[in-house]
């Protein structure tokens, strides 16, 4: 890399830094580092192939968790008579999103670390919409139904996260601001943060972290391809 090449990277992360964030303040301090939560992250010795390797499993692993509450919310569970979301409602939500979620994760940059960066931005949001939904399905359902659905998309998250921070750190870059979830959750989203209309403002974030998970392991998986075929030539 030449001098130049390496005074415009550093523009560019600079200018991209306001809107970096690591995971978000929440009700469990601990996510803020999200390695921490992880008995088990790569050492140090990983090199960039593994760490995209990871990401493509996390990216694969968010998109069946998202799939398989999306269809949890769609189908009559145990003790209910109907399910949470109707077909009826289905079909109206399809096209519904919140504005601060992310539209998709596409980032035009050939540089890696940019790339990481923008993905660590997007996850972060990605992380505080579904903890959010997390909490408010806790809130105000009185089944339990759910619960080992949440507790596996909460494990992806963190993996996720931790390997963008731990991939990032092997570029040399550490992330180290964080979002304010009260600045992400706009007055559409709260309006339907109550008890009336909750499965409608959890589903609406399941459907879009399944559309985000999907493109984004179309992205890792390029990837990865990409950087085994270097390895072999």
């Amino acid at each position: 890399m030449t001098a130049s090449s390496d005074i415009l990277l550093l523009l560019a992360i600079g200018a991209m830094l306001p809107l970096i964030t690591s995971f978000p303040v929440s009700l469990n301090n601990t996510w803020t580092d999200p390695c921490l939560e992880l008995g088990d992250t790569p050492p140090d010795t990983v090199s960039m192939l593994g760490m995209m390797e990871s990401l493509t499993e996390d990216a694969q692993n968010l998109y069946k968790r998202a799939e398989e509450l999306m269809k949890f919310y769609t189908t009559v569970q145990k003790d209910e008579s109907q399910p949470r979301v109707t077909p009826s409602y289905v079909n109206y939500l399809e096209k519904e999103k919140f504005a601060n979620f992310p539209a998709d994760n596409e980032y035009n940059s050939d540089n890696l670390t940019l790339v990481l960066l923008n993905h660590y931005k997007q996850m972060s949001r990605v992380a505080i919409f579904c903890q959010d939904a997390i909490q408010i399905e806790k809130t105000y359902s009185h089944t339990t139904n759910a619960q080992g659905h949440l507790d596996r998309l909460t494990n992806v998250l963190t993996s996720m996260l931790c390997h963008l921070d731990l991939a990032l750190k092997t570029t040399g870059y550490m992330v180290s601001t964080f979002e304010d979830s009260n600045e992400l959750l706009d007055d559409d989203a709260k309006t339907l943060r109550n008890k009336d209309h909750h499965d409608l403002y959890e589903y609406i974030i399941f459907k879009e972290t399944y559309k985000f998970a999907s493109a984004l392991l179309a992205k890792y998986s390029n990837i990865t391809k990409g950087m085994g075929s270097d390895k072999k030539e």
